[in-house]
């Protein structure tokens, strides 16, 4: 029977529980900006069943005259 000291799993336990406090945190953050995030294009995207409402690589190859066109329409 295998022996475990609680102190080396609770300091475990407390590195765990900063870094789920840090992501709770981003994400509460990220849902009151208001903004979704851009897509990261990558390899799972061709088995992704939201890839054509996503349009990933779309994105992906912006040049500058998108942002030129959106800056006409800022009111």
């Amino acid at each position: 029977m295998r022996q475990i000291s609680l102190t080396d799993y609770f300091c475990k336990g407390l590195g765990l529980r900063a870094q789920t406090l840090a992501t709770i945190a981003a994400v509460r953050e990220l849902l009151n900006s208001g903004q979704t995030p851009p897509p990261d294009y990558g390899k799972r995207c061709k088995a992704c069943s939201l890839v054509e409402v996503c349009q990933p690589e779309l994105l992906e190859k912006r040049d500058g005259s998108v942002g030129y066109v959106e800056a006409l329409f800022i009111v």
